[in-house]
């Protein structure tokens, strides 16, 4: 009878010692769970910030761009534009050019029409 008083002050003990492992994990399980809420809450707060500056980011993308087909439309302009002036003083230089130097088919032209208008 006195092994049985042992042994079961033994497992008294035991399931004492066990308990108070039950309670410290109970602790511990519950720091980490607030840790997982407050982790959590962490990572969707990043997760709509992140939203928030693609959202930023795109619009600003957006914006860059319509800039640079402003700038390219610019530059389109200003190069029809010096293309236009460069083909009005080509066009200009050939006048003066013809003016100052008759070819022969002008000057036969011309002679041609003034005999005409002398035998009529």
């Amino acid at each position: 009878m006195a092994l049985k008083v042992k042994d079961l002050a033994k497992k008294e003990i035991q399931i004492m010692n066990l308990e108070q492992r039950c309670m410290k994990l109970d602790q511990e399980n519950s720091i980490l769970k607030d840790e997982l809420t407050t982790l959590q809450l962490m990572y969707k707060k990043s997760e709509e910030e992140n939203k928030k500056l693609k959202g930023e980011n795109n619009l600003m993308l957006e914006k860059i761009l319509v800039h640079k087909k402003e700038e390219v439309d610019i530059i389109n302009l200003k190069n029809e534009t010096m293309k236009m002036i460069r083909d009005h003083q080509m066009f200009y230089e050939l006048e003066n050019a013809r003016k100052e130097d008759p070819s022969p088919e002008q000057s036969q032209g011309g002679s041609a029409q003034g005999g005409q208008a002398a035998g009529g």
